[in-house]
């Protein structure tokens, strides 16, 4: 519930009041009724009531307000002059939670008065009406006193204060505060808009004037402007001016400025002066990689009148600017991937965003330091006196306006270091705190209190094994300066534990990308591995100064293909779905696609055959013995005398696709026709031969092309799934996986560890394979016995069914079948859709 407004009023008086004080109205009542008066036949009508009395104008009331000087938080109110029936209180103190009425109000007017009776008629003649008594008329409303002006002032002391003010009353500027004036005849002439004040803008500048608003140093809001757009002028008493505060500085309250008193409507001034907030000292500098910045920061001012600790509005007006460090690292470069023992240089600069030259030999000394750190157990850094550290400090002299400034340092890795490994080299950079830059004693610039951190980076940096070609090696691990060290001693651990077997590792950064030099010669490194088993690591690595990619967008398709036709098997871990790794496969299996009309004349007289059979034949034997060079051929097509409305191209085409599908089910064929690019002519009186055109067949890999990929593993730590294992278990040759299993070492028995289920289910898979495209194959003619190794036509037989033959016809499963161990079982007589048993798994 709140209190009661205080009232200091001047109102009018009331009609009635005004009435009775008149001699003349007492009784008139009496005087309204007719006496005396002969009576005729017809009544007489009553007097009317005399008009009622107008209430009284309300009067002229100045009122000055201040703050009072005897109660704390109350207005003080006081009337400097009245004009009133009744004189009003002289002054008053008003407490903040009370509310002030000034009251300027006519009084009512006197209500209207009864008339008199009117006088009954004598008795009529019969017949004729008598005339009736006539009511009096009732008195009109009294007149109202003049207009009120301003009923209420405020709800609070501070909106009272505010509305005493900022109101549309007549107001004008005192020694004191403000006087206001209400009175009925001044109405008209008041002012409806008092003075308004608005912000239209201002300039911030930094403390240092390089234009680099950086954390410690002060922001400086010069030259403001400010506009009148009331209609009166501004306040004699001075306005402060003060930074409104803000997560990312703070106001310095030291320095205070004032607008301008008096400033005249529709004026707009710019005076000087200076506001300053010093900016925060952030506290994430030190996140490593990232440059402190902070876009965008916004600043503004605020008006507020003193004596009522209210703050004006239209002050909207904002500057924004970036927080940063005047400096920061660029241009980093280093070796991605390096070996146990070698030495490396490290290459940095540094640069400056300021419109200063900045460095302990600048004009405005600031000192610059540059910390480098390397792992004591890893590494060492020199300095310039040439001592073996694990920390090195380096200062900068100068580095001019807007420019960057390069710097070196030599990293040495220690030869027992264990690869592989990823290293961190952390650089620091540190700058002198504003304040102390712009000290006068060198000392105090120097102090290490003055310098402050400003960026922080951490270079990676891969220690790869040296490769090393080892003739046992029957794995190649492809990896690169992102692979995470933890998958390569995984992977390493399955090869070398699990399998039994020998790796090679070969780091495309370290070793400048997949080309050795190999007896003076340049030769890539993949086609040394030919018969063996190639895993390409997927993770996205930058090589050099080219943009990211994989692994297998590096590699050479054609050594690939060839490669893979000399039964080298590929797993790309963590490529699956990529369209690098499935541009990659496309150009594994057939080479990179090329106009028809360009290939005639490339082909040389070696790939050019009579027909389909001859051709199949070659590459029949060309498979077997492993050495196919050529993969485009050519078939002349010879037109028949009875084909002459036929399309003999398209069916010899046609025809020379069926056969090559027949006799070599295992290989990949594209069969396209030329145009006829001859024609008749007669040169020398002799007739030309007439060419139909040719049959081009591009040879591809395999359909048992040992071309797999894996998805990416989600694994944190980077451990191998029992999928990925399973997958390079499967991805070595068949030779070798039949080796796994009928290898002595092996336990013999139902309970098979997990390498020997995964070879035995992976080799199953892939004897599937080979009998269902052996199904249908020229070779197969209803059932067909496996003959023994020593019969001529074994050779079809390990081509068709290479995989089986390999398991079957192990080294290992012929000593088991002359010891008659149980292991060795198959079924002799082999159908098209028979099934191959192997101690009772079926493939």
């Amino acid at each position: 519930m709140t209190d009661s407004p205080i009232v200091i009023s001047v109102d009018g008086r009331h009609g009635s009041d005004l009435s009775s004080s008149r001699p003349s109205r007492q009784d008139c009542s009496r005087a309204l009724v007719r006496t005396g008066h002969h009576r005729d036949r017809d009544g007489q009508d009553g007097i009317d009531a005399a008009p009622p009395v107008n209430g009284g104008p309300g009067g002229l009331l100045v009122v000055e307000l201040s703050e009072s000087e005897q109660l704390e938080s109350h207005l003080h109110a006081a009337v400097v002059r009245s004009d009133s029936w009744q004189q009003p209180v002289p002054a008053v103190d008003i407490p903040h939670y009370q509310d002030l009425l000034l009251s300027s109000a006519g009084g009512e007017g006197e209500d209207g008065l009864t008339g008199g009776d009117g006088q009954s008629g004598l008795p009529g003649i019969k017949g004729v009406a008598a005339s009736r008594e006539t009511d009096a008329t009732d008195g009109t409303d009294g007149g109202n006193g003049g207009r009120s002006r301003m009923e209420s002032l405020g709800k609070e002391v501070q909106e009272v204060r505010e509305e005493m003010v900022m109101s549309g009353s007549n107001l004008w500027v005192t020694n004191t505060i403000c006087q206001l004036e209400l009175s009925p005849n001044k109405l008209d002439a008041v002012q409806e808009c008092p003075w308004k004040l608005r912000l239209v803008s201002f300039d911030i500048e930094d403390e240092n004037g390089d234009g680099i608003f950086e954390p410690g140093e002060h922001v400086i809001v010069r030259r403001i402007r400010i506009s009148n757009i009331g209609g009166m002028p501004s306040p004699l008493k001075r306005i402060q001016l003060h930074v409104r505060p803000s997560k990312h500085f703070v106001p310095d309250h030291a320095v205070q400025l004032s607008i301008p008193p008096s400033i005249a409507p529709d004026t707009t001034i710019t005076f000087e002066g200076v506001l300053r907030a010093r900016i925060n000292t952030p506290t994430d500098v030190s996140h490593a990689g990232k440059r402190f910045r902070k876009p965008g920061v916004r600043l503004s001012i605020a008006a507020t009148l003193p004596w009522l600790n209210r703050t004006l509005p239209d002050f909207d007006f904002e500057r924004s600017f970036d927080i940063q460090f005047p400096c920061a690292f660029s241009n980093t470069d280093n070796l991605a991937s390096v070996h146990p023992g070698s030495c490396s240089s490290l290459t940095f600069a540094v640069m400056n965003f300021g419109n200063h030259a900045i460095g302990s030999e600048a004009k405005q000394s600031r000192e610059i330091q540059i910390q480098l750190t390397v792992p004591a157990e890893h590494g060492t850094l020199s300095d310039d006196r040439t001592q073996i550290l694990d920390e090195v400090i380096l200062d900068m002299p100068v580095i001019g306006p807007k420019a960057s400034e390069s710097l070196s340092q030599a990293l040495t890795f220690l030869p027992e270091v264990q690869a592989p490994l990823r290293l961190h080299v952390t650089l620091a950079l540190y700058i002198a705190d504003p304040s102390y830059g712009a000290a006068d004693d060198a000392s105090d610039r120097a102090s290490d209190q003055g310098l402050i951190l400003v960026h922080t980076i951490q270079l990676l940096l891969q220690i790869s094994e040296l490769y090393r070609y080892r003739a046992a090696s029957e794995v190649l691990m492809v990896v690169n300066s992102k692979t995470p060290p933890e998958r390569i001693v995984a992977l390493r651990e399955l090869i070398r534990r699990d399998l039994g077997m020998i790796a090679d590792f070969w780091d495309v950064d370290l070793n400048g990308g997949l080309h050795i030099n190999k007896d003076g010669r340049t030769e890539n490194v993949l086609s040394m591995y030919d018969g063996k088993t190639v895993l390409l690591l997927g993770e996205n690595f930058q090589f050099f100064t080219a943009k990211s990619r994989t692994i297998v967008e590096m590699c050479d398709s054609r050594a690939v293909r060839r490669s893979i036709a000399a039964g080298t098997s590929y797993l790309a871990l963590g490529l699956a779905g990529e369209k690098a790794c499935k541009t990659f496969f496309q150009r594994a299996v057939f080479d990179v696609p090329c106009p028809v009309a360009d290939v005639g004349s490339d082909i040389p007289d070696s790939a050019r055959f009579p027909n389909a059979n001859v051709l199949a034949h070659a590459l029949v034997q060309q498979k077997q013995n492993q050495n196919i060079s050529t993969t485009m051929f050519m078939l002349p097509i010879r037109r028949r005398w009875y084909h002459v409305l036929g399309p003999s191209a398209k069916r010899q085409a046609e025809s020379t696709s069926r056969r090559l599908r027949r006799r070599l089910p295992q290989s990949r064929c594209l069969v396209t026709t030329t145009q006829s690019t001859s024609q008749n002519s007669m040169e020398g009186g002799e007739s030309a031969k007439t060419d139909h055109g040719q049959v081009l067949v591009l040879l591809g890999a395999d359909r048992s092309a040992p071309l797999r990929a894996t998805e990416k593993t989600r694994d944190r730590d980077n451990k191998l799934s029992a999928f990925e294992k399973y997958m390079i278990i499967s991805s070595l040759t068949s030779k070798r996986r039949a080796h796994l299993i009928w290898s002595d070492a092996t336990p013999v028995g139902g309970d098979f560890p997990f390498v020997t289920d995964a070879a035995i289910c992976s080799l199953a898979a892939d004897c599937v394979v080979d009998i269902t495209i052996y199904a249908y194959s020229a070779f197969r003619m209803g059932s067909v016995d496996m003959p023994p190794a020593t019969s001529p036509n074994f050779d079809r037989y390990c081509y068709v069914l290479k995989r089986t033959v390999q398991y079957l016809f192990h080294e290992q499963a012929e000593c088991r079948k002359e010891r008659g161990e149980g292991r060795y079982q198959y079924a002799g007589r082999c159908e098209a859709n028979s099934v191959i048993e192997m101690n009772g798994n079926s493939l």
